[in-house]
């Protein structure tokens, strides 16, 4: 199994161990903090913020929990995270380590500072309204990135960034810089604030306060991240409440009987009576609390620091996703009923960047769209010269979801290929005639009297019945196929008796598809039956080692938990 379960990465050149220090039972009520503040200890602050930047922006260091024993002595709860230095961001950025500039809030880690000193160098300078110093700031900088990380520290309402606790990384000669949140522990004491930290810390001057500052001149860079934050906070975003109460749940539960024996062991040192599960209880569900409310909030706070507009965005119906042919699709203007929407087809943003111009290609919307074929839709709300946020989403045409689908595959058993297995499952509400399909990419075809699936069943298909029966006792083998399929991926196409397609994916080992089930035991199980079948978003691992051939899978294992 790999370290991290969701992470690419299987070799790691720097782990730390996380005990915590300003939110754990054992405290250190130093640097301002009282003993009080321990008393709000969860020990999934830092990690959920951590998780919370991967959701957003796809690339943040990864984190699970472990229990630490030294020399068979209980040391208690730790973090094992990821650094991110120069290893990590080759790891996940690609190139080599002595390539990479890594630099945190102490000051240069490792590399060549030049292209981060630049960028810095014009924050300091300031005046980055003027279109040319803002176009050369966005080559130093990954910009989306870093709005992605600016709010996502306003949403968990950060007391101890800009002026500390960052990790920022850029690839020499020619990349942007990235920022990665870092010891998230003081987070969640009010939710959402707009707090861009001290000037100074430790005699050291606080240069993301000033990096933001300066950005905020920008017009571009403003709605740049109301975008993102309408991106984020709305419409399943990685923000939404339910997600981000999700995320917090997922990481959260696992601890749940985990904080007993960190108790046992450290729960006495600051307290009499000692710190127990029922102090961890109260701590979890207050920032559960907080999260209830927080998009709000954060939008509100956003638009009295001038980072958001007043105007929102238009809402769509159908939201996105799957349709039918010549659906039609309605923008619905925000409700204060101001402004005129303009919309886009071919991916563009209808507002121009640096004059704010309507966009020569914006098409102004006046009445229901027919949807013909797939579209990726960009709409803003424009009044008096001010647009809104970007409201983004895709539709994908379609007759109607195929109801015989590929659901698992194991198509890399550590064991050998032997092991391997396709499942199939009607999706449907009626049944489907099998005789005489047969399969492209592995050979097999079903016999003539083959009965009928009927909806919600399953068939499993196998490469060798013994090594099946073996290793699935209990789970009936309809038949076996001829050929393997490949370790690296390719197309699993099956055929009715005409020659129609009943069912298909092309499945991958890279470029975004699940890493475990590429040898390490996890089998490749379809989250998403309407979704797009050949996409990696509609796939995931297996909840259990070995999959579970001939049946649903059951939800995966709650997130950052090593046990």
């Amino acid at each position: 199994q790999p370290f991290f379960a969701d992470s690419p990465v299987e070799a790691f050149d720097t782990l730390v161990l996380r005990g915590g220090v300003n939110r754990t039972f054992a405290g250190y009520p130093g640097l301002g903090d009282l003993p009080e503040d321990l008393r709000l200890t969860t020990y999934a602050r830092d990690e959920w913020l951590r998780a919370s930047q991967i959701a957003m922006s796809g690339v943040g260091s990864h984190g699970t929990f472990v229990h630490l024993y030294l020399d068979g002595l209980y040391w208690g709860l730790y973090n094992v995270v990821e650094r991110p230095d120069a290893s990590f961001a080759a790891a996940y950025f690609g190139g080599e380590r002595d390539d990479w500039f890594v630099a945190n809030h102490s000051g240069p880690v490792s590399g060549d500072s030049q292209r981060f000193d630049a960028l810095h160098a014009l924050a300091r300078e300031g005046h980055l309204a003027d279109p040319d110093k803002y176009a050369a700031v966005a080559a130093l900088l990954d910009i989306e990135q870093f709005a992605d990380y600016v709010i996502l520290n306003f949403y968990a309402g950060n007391t101890d960034w800009g002026h500390n606790n960052w990790y920022a990384a850029v690839h020499n000669p020619d990349g942007r810089v990235r920022y990665f949140v870092w010891d998230g522990e003081k987070t969640w004491f009010d939710g959402a604030d707009i707090y861009l930290g001290k000037e100074t810390f430790d005699g050291r001057r606080n240069l993301t306060k000033r990096l933001v500052k300066a950005l905020m001149e920008n017009p571009d860079f403003r709605l740049t991240l109301a975008d993102r934050m309408y991106k984020h906070l709305f419409n399943d975003g990685a923000l939404t409440e339910a997600n981000a109460e999700s995320r917090w749940l997922d990481i959260t539960e696992p601890l749940e009987q985990a904080i007993i024996g960190e108790s046992a062991r450290w729960g006495d040192v600051v307290f009499d009576p000692p710190l127990t599960q029922a102090d961890w209880h109260i701590a979890r569900q207050d920032v559960l609390n907080q999260m209830d409310g927080n998009v709000a909030k954060l939008v509100d706070r956003a638009r009295q620091a001038g980072y958001y507009p007043a105007l929102d965005p238009p809402t769509f119906n159908p939201p996105g996703g799957l349709v039918t042919p010549n659906s039609a699709l309605t923008m619905i203007p925000p409700t204060s009923g101001q402004g005129e929407l303009y919309f886009t087809l071919d991916g563009s943003d209808p507002r121009q960047a640096v004059s704010g111009a309507v966009a020569p290609q914006a098409v102004r919307y006046d009445a229901p769209l027919v949807l013909t074929t797939t579209t990726r839709l960009k709409a803003r709300t424009f009044y008096n010269g001010v647009w809104s946020a970007l409201a983004e989403t895709a539709y994908r045409v379609i007759d109607r979801p195929d109801p015989l689908q590929i659901t698992e595959l194991m198509y890399h058993p550590p064991e050998g290929g032997d092991y391997e297995f396709l499942e199939l499952k009607n999706n449907g509400s009626e049944a489907v005639n099998l005789a005489n399909a047969s399969f492209e990419g592995i050979r097999y075809t079903f016999p003539p009297n083959t009965p009928p699936l009927l909806p919600g069943e399953f068939i499993v298909l196998g490469h060798n019945a013994a090594a099946f029966a073996e290793k699935y006792p209990d789970v009936p083998l309809f038949g076996t196929y001829q050929g393997q399929l490949s370790n690296d991926g390719e197309a699993v196409i099956l055929r009715d008796y005409t020659g129609k397609v009943m069912a298909t994916v092309v499945y991958d080992d890279d470029r975004g598809w699940p890493v475990s089930p590429d040898g390490r035991g996890d089998s490749l199980v379809l989250i998403d039956p309407e979704g797009d079948p050949n996409s990696p978003r509609s796939w995931r691992a297996s909840a259990y080692l070995g999959g579970s051939p001939g049946e649903d899978d059951p939800q995966t294992m709650p997130a950052g938990w090593n046990p």
